[in-house]
């Protein structure tokens, strides 16, 4: 009696059905891999965005709070000494000027005077940062810069002077002694839509 082998084996719909169901695993594989990888980049970005913030804040409150006025024989300083100004207009695009004490080295600066001239400004979405080691600056006194924040879509500096806010502030001098305002509220616009607003004391370090 004779015994019949057969072979076993898949027909091409079978293989044609099999690589189709391969094809939509690996597609569906690479899809959840780029967007694990997008979600990864995006918590990156907004990590390093928020370091940014908390930085830029710990300047802020630091320059503020040890702000001091300047010393005039005038009702109105010279236009291109330093003081605490904001809001004006021709200052090279500074939204914050003021004199602080350098007694607090939060720049880590190895000979500090006692008076640092500090200005913020806003150019092209960034928040920089600007820091002369003497008001009265030389051509030879060391200046440094810091971008602080970028992809900024706006920025708004507003004073707080006896619960009235005004978006300027000018240098006027009272018996020889300028005026500061009681407070300084930062309001950023980001490009992504996101608004933050900032509120900080003035002068506050004795």
């Amino acid at each position: 009696m004779n015994t019949r082998t057969q072979e076993a084996g898949f027909t091409l719909v079978e293989t044609l059905v099999a690589v189709f169901a391969l094809a939509l695993l690996m597609s569906a594989g690479g899809l959840l891999l780029i967007s694990t990888l997008n979600t990864a980049q995006t918590v990156e970005s907004r990590l390093q965005q928020l370091g940014k913030l908390e930085i830029a804040t710990a300047y802020l409150r630091a320059d503020l709070a040890n702000s001091v006025p300047r010393l005039s024989r005038s009702a109105r300083p010279n236009e291109n000494g330093k003081g605490f100004y904001g809001g004006l207009p021709d200052r090279d695009d500074v939204v914050l000027g003021l004199l602080r004490t350098g007694r607090s080295n939060i720049d880590n600066l190895a000979e500090r005077s006692q008076l640092l001239a500090v200005s913020y400004r806003y150019v092209d979405g960034q928040l920089i940062r600007r820091i002369d080691e003497n008001p009265d600056r030389a051509r030879r006194t060391p200046r440094y810069e810091t971008v602080l924040i970028d992809g900024l879509q706006d920025l708004e500096v507003l004073f707080d002077d006896e619960s009235v806010q005004s978006t300027g502030w000018e240098q006027l001098v009272e018996e020889g002694v300028q005026i500061l305002p009681d407070g300084v509220t930062v309001i950023m616009t980001f490009q992504t839509g996101e608004r933050l607003v900032q509120s900080f004391l003035v002068g506050t370090v004795a």
